[in-house]
């Protein structure tokens, strides 16, 4: 028998006949009305073939059914049988003398099929064309009654005395060895339900309950009375034998299977359990910290911990598991392999902190890999603290790596300050800065002007002049500019502290250019009216002086602080 669950309809087929003549019998049981206490009996189909009726089969819309015979015959029945709307195809006779011992509708990339099981052979056939056509043959042994079902994919399972088969419409599936004397099978859930003659004790069945979806034994049970049927319904399982008991099997939840399975130490397939029953992200984390702690702890395993832990690490501050505690166990020198994968894939992650970067990259650093941490700062969306990692680099001594992370990462002020302080190379700093945008390039001659100056006076002071008067980076030039840029002076009178003779010459070029300031008259004015003791000046230089500070006074122009 089959139900139509969309339908709420029982199809039952059995064969009439009175020893000489036999005839197979449909009969279609209404379960949405009663009467008398039984479903309504609301269409009875005789189908014109003398012989006994060993198999059939229903779609979930009633819309297509298969009858299979003892004498290799399969018949169908489409259409709407319960309205009169159908029509009876004898499709084939797919074996001589072979009984058909299943049928099972399936459907794969919108096709639907047939397969047709026997005793000698399986294969699939169109089910829903006019002539009834093979698709595959599938296999040239079959299998015997009830040692055949259809799987919750629609893939066709098949077992014999040697293993489990799978099939698809068009191709063979994988196959597995159990080995057995098989009596039956059923699929509940994600489990595969074997039957098998016990052993030891002709009198008892043995029932075994494969997880196929994460491959291993969930249940076993060696005593029972020789099972008749299997019914799988109400998220129960139901067990009859033939001595009329009824026995019910209730699945344990999640959390209790997982428990089981962490006792008995087998992590990955709590792992794959896990994943397969949509449990929590969170504790499936936490069973990841589980297995790494038994590898590292029990087998001393310190690869495959650090593999598991890394599993631990979730996206965007989603991590359940610190990363201290994990860090804490790989701080010998031996485990700096392991210590750098952790805490690359923190980055990876995007949830590392400074000091993650930090002990990353001294852990390229002490190991020296040089092609790791080029890799490492190269990677242009990997989320990192780029001032802590250009300062590890300093500090080991990587100086052009250093000065490729600031580059790369816009770090002007770093960029300049390893040329100036650790490389010195004072005109590539000067260039650099002189391709920046203004408030940039005044930002970074604030910084580091004195040290420019202190190499190259000239070339310094005619930048500060342009900087000041009418700045364009050095790219942009010959380009029309919408607005005029110039920094105030003021700001870089303190860089000149060692190097007066050149703070005269941008003062006064600052002057001429219409950009002074008090601050820039008063300055000038002290430097012209100073008498430096120490500086042996002659006295026409003295006059000059003393000749520019009477001008500067007498100009209507000039802005001195009262």
């Amino acid at each position: 028998m089959k139900m139509a669950p969309q339908k709420d309809i029982l199809v039952t087929l059995l064969t009439l006949g009175d020893g000489a003549q036999y005839s197979p019998v449909l009969k279609f049981w209404d379960f949405s009305r009663f009467e008398g206490g039984a479903p309504a009996l609301i269409r009875v189909i005789k189908l014109p073939h003398d012989t006994t009726a060993t198999a059939l089969s229903v779609n979930d819309s009633l819309s297509q059914l298969a009858v299979g015979t003892a004498d290799g015959w399969v018949f169908t029945i489409t259409g709407n049988p319960l309205k009169e709307r159908f029509s009876i195809v004898q499709k084939a006779r797919v074996a001589t003398n072979d009984p058909v011992t299943d049928l099972f509708f399936t459907e794969e990339e919108g096709v639907e099929y047939l397969f047709v099981v026997m005793s000698s052979s399986v294969a699939s056939y169109y089910s829903n064309t006019e002539k009834f056509a093979l698709a595959e043959l599938l296999d040239d042994k079959g299998a015997d009654s009830g040692c055949s079902v259809l799987g919750k994919g629609g893939e066709l399972v098949i077992a014999d005395n040697m293993g489990i088969y799978f099939y698809y419409p068009r191709r063979r599936g994988p196959a597995r060895g159990y080995e057995g004397e098989r009596k039956m099978i059923s699929w509940y859930k994600n489990y595969l339900v074997v039957v098998d003659q016990a052993l030891s004790n002709f009198k008892y069945n043995t029932l075994t309950i494969y997880d196929v979806t994460n491959k291993f034994k969930a249940y076993y049970f060696g005593s029972f009375e020789h099972v008749s049927f299997i019914l799988a319904e109400w998220d129960q399982l139901f067990i009859m034998t033939q001595n009329g008991k009824l026995f019910r099997l209730i699945e344990k939840d999640t959390s209790t299977k997982l428990e089981t399975l962490f006792k008995k130490n087998l992590y990955q397939v709590a792992i794959d359990m896990a994943y397969s029953t949509n449990y929590d992200p969170a504790a499936i984390m936490n069973i990841y910290r589980e297995f790494g702690d038994h590898l590292y702890d029990t087998k001393s395993d310190f690869d495959g911990a650090m593999a598991q832990y890394i599993k631990t690490i979730g996206k965007k501050g989603n991590t359940t598991v610190e990363p201290s505690s994990i860090i804490r166990r790989f701080l010998e020198p031996q485990q700096i392999h392991n210590l750098s994968a952790y805490l690359e894939a923190l980055h990876e992650a995007e949830v590392a902190n400074p000091h993650h970067t930090t002990l990353l990259l001294n852990c390229y650093t002490k190991a020296k890999d040089v092609s790791k941490l080029s890799e490492f700062i190269k990677q242009p969306d990997l989320n990192f603290d780029v001032e802590t990692a250009i300062k590890v680099c300093l500090q080991a001594n990587y100086h052009e790596i250093a000065l490729v992370l600031a580059k790369t990462h816009r770090a002007h002020h770093w960029y300049v300050k390893i040329l100036l302080e650790d490389l010195n190379r004072g005109m590539e700093a000067l260039s650099y800065i002189g391709r920046l945008p203004f408030s940039e390039a005044e930002d970074a001659m604030r910084r580091h002007g004195k040290a420019l100056l202190s190499l190259l006076p000239k070339l310094t002071t005619q930048f500060l002049k342009k900087l000041c008067t009418n700045y364009v980076p050095v790219e942009e030039v010959g380009v029309p500019s919408s607005h005029h840029q110039a920094a105030s002076p003021d700001q870089f009178v303190d860089i000149y502290v060692d190097n007066l003779e050149w703070l005269v010459e941008f003062l006064e070029f600052v002057m001429k250019n219409g950009s002074a300031t008090a601050v820039v008259y008063n300055t000038l004015l002290d430097l012209y009216l100073r008498d430096d003791e120490e500086e042996s000046e002659s006295e026409k230089i003295k006059e000059i002086k003393r000749n520019k500070a009477l001008k500067l006074l007498e100009s209507s122009d000039a802005e001195f602080d009262e």
